[in-house]
């Protein structure tokens, strides 16, 4: 009998990751997968992914607002029906909602994915990589081992069901995760090694998304989090070396284009198309250089991929973190001195001559 499996993605990086796990790991599985509304044109792609026929069902779910909410746990009364009527409210977002899947894959602990393994208790739980957040921030439960009276609540109402419950975590490189676990840790194959290209015959990639300009920013959404900071002098500063029409920034799903635009960059219109999926299909990538503060996106050729070719600029070190909480810049520098620096696979330039000097030097090849 096949394995079956559930997918839940917030995300186009979890789709992409679960793709490749289900196709690589569990090539002879069933798999269905629910495709959050968080996603840009989350409608689209549930489409193609029926087209693509990778998956059993495709199921379209409206949890946005309702993870927002805090989906069960908004409420005394909310959390009392998370215990006895789990199994309906399941229903409203999947009314086909079968509970004999062996394996339930997610990439946020989030109250729709705690939903689905409340009503999953059979089937295996399987945290998938997220980013470079997956390798320390989002362990925090563990790390943080929470007790008392708090704590015992949550275990009652079955708000951290899920953290008490996973068994597995997918990650590329587990060996950088920087917390213990009390479950294995199994590793992804490389999305290189992934035979066809079925991410971009699912995206629709052709050569007018082929990207022209050398350099590529990629936006954080620093000032939506309500910590502004110094990213866009740093840019401007970049800029003025290597000129702005050479520049392609793309824009952060949870950001607008309106300073970019205003200010003269070429920004990415194909908002629709991971940049994973650009990398995986561009015939020319390896003569780009990425730049970000620590985005997930520039460090993906290294993490997902085994590329050390591209070059990659994190400004990590030149990121004005004073509006940043004390938690925040200490994940921050624990991610940078024990995974970036270590891979020795990025440029990290300890100051704004360096780092101008850098741009200068490579703007002249």
């Amino acid at each position: 009998m096949s394995e079956k499996i559930l997918c839940s993605c917030n995300t186009p990086l979890q789709l992409l990751n679960m793709i490749n796990i289900t196709a690589n790991m569990y090539p002879n599985s069933v798999v269905d997968v629910c495709i959050s509304d968080k996603i840009t044109n989350a409608e689209l792609l549930c489409k193609k992914l029926k087209e693509s026929n990778r998956f059993n069902s495709v199921f379209f779910v409206k949890t946005n607002s309702f993870i927002k909410n805090g989906g069960l746990h908004n409420s005394f009364i909310s959390r009392v029906t998370a215990i006895f009527l789990a199994n309906k409210k399941i229903k409203k977002f999947i009314p086909d909602f079968s509970s004999d899947y062996t394996y339930f894959l997610f990439g946020n602990f989030d109250s729709f994915s705690n939903l689905i393994t409340i009503n999953l208790p059979k089937a295996k739980k399987g945290w998938v990589e997220d980013g470079w957040a997956s390798y320390h921030a989002q362990g925090a439960f563990w790390i943080k081992r929470p007790n008392g009276i708090k704590a015992w609540a949550k275990h009652i109402f079955r708000i951290n069901y899920i953290y008490e419950h996973t068994d597995i975590q997918y990650l590329y490189r587990p060996k950088l995760a920087l917390f213990n676990i009390p479950f294995s840790r199994v590793k992804i194959p490389f999305l290189s090694e992934n035979p066809d290209n079925i991410f971009s015959k699912i995206y629709g990639f052709s050569q007018d998304d082929e990207i022209k300009e050398k350099y590529i920013y990629f936006d954080a959404p620093f000032e939506k989090d309500g910590i502004p900071t110094n990213d866009k002098d740093l840019l401007e500063k970049i800029s003025s070396i290597v000129g702005k029409e050479n520049i392609l920034v793309k824009i952060h799903p949870r950001n607008n284009s309106d300073y970019y635009t205003a200010h003269g960059y070429h920004i990415n219109k194909n908002t629709y198309i991971p940049w994973e999926v650009f990398f995986m299909s561009s015939e020319n990538i390896e003569d780009k250089v990425l730049i970000s503060g620590w985005s997930t996106a520039s460090t993906s050729p290294y993490f997902y991929f085994n590329n050390n070719k591209i070059k990659s600029v994190l400004l990590v070190n030149l990121i004005d973190k004073s509006t940043f909480s004390e938690s925040s810049i200490r994940d921050i520098e624990l991610i940078k001195n024990m995974v970036f620096i270590p891979a020795n696979s990025f440029v990290i330039p300890e100051t704004e001559e360096e780092l101008l000097s850098f741009f200068k030097a490579i703007s002249e090849r």
